[in-house]
């Protein structure tokens, strides 16, 4: 009888690194993000500038940060337990 639900897990190596939370294109947007100065409080710039500097589409852009931002918020958490 087959399972009542089926979950994925990705395994890198073997094990999971401290930075192989995030793909690679998760951190490339999250660090232009960042050094852009996209979290600050009086932060002018957009979603649609940092897309346009990456050459891709503003709503794919939010996509990878809300991805990046859940699984960093998920390690921040699991690193203070």
């Amino acid at each position: 009888m087959p399972p009542d639900t089926i979950s994925v897990q990705t395994i890198k190596n073997g094990s999971e690194k401290d930075d192989d939370y995030l793909t690679e294109k998760q951190r490339e947007v999250l660090e232009l993000a960042v050094s852009r100065g996209y979290y600050e409080d009086d932060s002018e710039i957009t979603l649609k500038q940092l897309a346009d500097e990456l050459g891709i589409a503003r709503s794919t852009i939010g996509e990878h940060l809300k991805r990046a931002e859940s699984e960093v918020i998920k390690k921040a958490i699991k690193d203070s337990n």
